[in-house]
C-alpha cells in the first residue's frame, strides 16, 4: 500500500484560489471515499497545505499523482511505499505516462532546516535527501 502527499497551494495564487483549490481536493477526496488527512510544508520559505491520501493501491497512487499533477499545476507528489519503508517524488512527464521516480525522500522526527512536509499525526517530517 502507498501513502501520497501533495499541496493544492501555489505560491503564486492568492489566498483565496488556494481556499478554494484545497477544498476541490477536500470535496474530491471525500467522494471517492478516500482516507486523508492534512500536513503542512514548506516550500521555498512558503508555508503551504498539504494532504496525505492513505492506503492506495500502486494503481490508484499513480491515477491521482496524474490527476493532481494535471489539475493543479503540481510539478510533483511524494508517494511513500509502506511495505518497503521508501518514499519517492513522483514526477509525470506526459499525462498518459506512468509516474517516474525523480528523488529519493528522507523521514526525520526533529525540524528540518529549509523545505519539508511534517505530518502531524505520525510526528514525522519528509524531507529531500
Amino acid at each position: 500500500m502507498y501513502n501520497l502527499i501533495f499541496s493544492s497551494d501555489r505560491y503564486n495564487n492568492s489566498s483565496l484560489t488556494n481556499h478554494r483549490n484545497a477544498q476541490t481536493v477536500h470535496d474530491g477526496l471525500n467522494s471517492l471515499g478516500m482516507q486523508w488527512r492534512t500536513a503542512e510544508g514548506v516550500f521555498d520559505g512558503k508555508l503551504e497545505r498539504s494532504f496525505i491520501v492513505c492506503d492506495l493501491t500502486w494503481r490508484q497512487a499513480s491515477q491521482l499523482t496524474k490527476n493532481i499533477c494535471t489539475l493543479f499545476n503540481q510539478d510533483c507528489v511524494l508517494i511513500i511505499d509502506q511495505r518497503k519503508g521508501e518514499c519517492t517524488l513522483e514526477h509525470i512527464t506526459d499525462v498518459r505516462a506512468r509516474p517516474v521516480s525523480i528523488g529519493r525522500i528522507a523521514m526525520q522526527t526533529d525540524k528540518p532546516q529549509g523545505d519539508y512536509t511534517f505530518d502531524h499525526t505520525n510526528q514525522v517530517y519528509y524531507i529531500i535527501n
